[in-house]
């Protein structure tokens, strides 16, 4: 009776082989692995079983009697009149809160990047909104708009700048103009925390060279400043457009979407079909519509700032 021996010591040399290919992965990519599987748990399994939800009803009858029914929800949510009036209602929300919010973020971060007396002391103060709760701040800022004893009638009254009482959320536009300051008070800390380290981080010989070059504050503002920016422009737009696009907290603490549907978000109408009229499989639809949109604007910002980077001095 013989022993394969060489059958054995290739097996041998088999099993080493897979050990040292274990042992061969970097510290640095096991370190990676509890977020692959936070986001696989927490993100991916809802997000399955929205698409889910999308394609069948009657879930909850403990998948029984489950009805797969294809792209039906989508198509419901896309020929229903009121999508496209909370998508619109969406939209605006967002450029006002982007349109006015980024300015002024931008103004305050190269305030704060120049010898400003007690420079810590007002980056230490600016970040006080983002410490406090969303909802608490909706609830301050509604108290100070309700135009009976709110504080900002009376200020505007006594400043001469109004005759009479603001009516803030019986009118369309003055209610989203509750909403958009709101959500821009509470998002300012953030986007300007991000803006003043990208400023920061620009060597001071550039705009040294670009002044001996004859450039002025324009064009060093147009042609240093912005280029260089870039990065901490993109992540403070992906940021602020997906937080308003997905926003709820905070138009649904101030408008309720009101008055009637005027203020109602996509966010909006998704709890209000899901929770209030028990429609789980629309809102699946709505919230995955949403999730695209998200990606597609997301996705616009980052290829439209993501060319190449040039100094260029007139």
């Amino acid at each position: 009776m013989s022993v394969n021996f060489p059958n054995w010591k290739s097996r041998f040399q088999n099993i080493r082989t897979r050990i040292s290919s274990w042992s061969s992965l970097s510290f640095d990519k096991l370190l990676l692995m509890p977020s692959v599987v936070y986001i696989a748990v927490i993100i991916g399994a809802p997000g399955l079983f929205m698409v889910y939800l999308t394609m069948t009803q009657d879930v909850f009858s403990l998948f029984l009697d489950t009805k797969f029914v294809g792209l039906q929800n989508i198509i419901a949510v896309l020929t229903a009149g009121d999508f496209w009036l909370f998508t619109g209602n969406t939209l605006l929300y967002t450029a006002g809160v982007i349109g006015i919010g980024l300015p002024l973020q931008l103004g305050i971060a190269i305030a704060l990047n120049t010898d400003l007396p007690y420079r810590r002391v007002w980056q230490t103060l600016l970040l006080v909104p983002w410490t406090i709760p969303f909802v608490i701040s909706t609830v301050m800022w509604k108290l100070m708009f309700i135009p009976e004893y709110g504080v900002i009638n009376h200020l505007l009254i006594e400043a001469g700048i109004i005759q009479q009482q603001i009516q803030w959320f019986s009118g369309t536009w003055t209610a989203f103009f509750t909403a958009i300051v709101t959500t821009i008070w509470i998002m300012t800390p953030l986007g300007t925390t991000i803006l003043l380290a990208g400023l920061e981080s620009i060597p001071d010989n550039l705009y040294e060279a670009s002044y001996l070059d004859g450039a002025g504050l324009w064009n060093q503002f147009r042609h240093v400043t912005l280029p260089l920016l870039r990065p901490a422009l993109t992540a403070v737009l992906v940021i602020e457009s997906m937080l308003a696009l997905r926003g709820f907290e905070i138009i649904y603490t101030m408008t309720g979407g009101g008055p009637g549907t005027a203020t109602t978000v996509i966010a909006i109408d998704i709890y209000q079909e899901m929770i209030e009229n028990g429609n789980p499989h629309y809102a699946a639809a709505e919230g995955l519509i949403l999730v695209v949109m998200i990606l597609i604007v997301l996705g616009i910002i980052v290829k439209g700032l993501s060319s190449d980077t040039d100094l260029e001095v007139e």
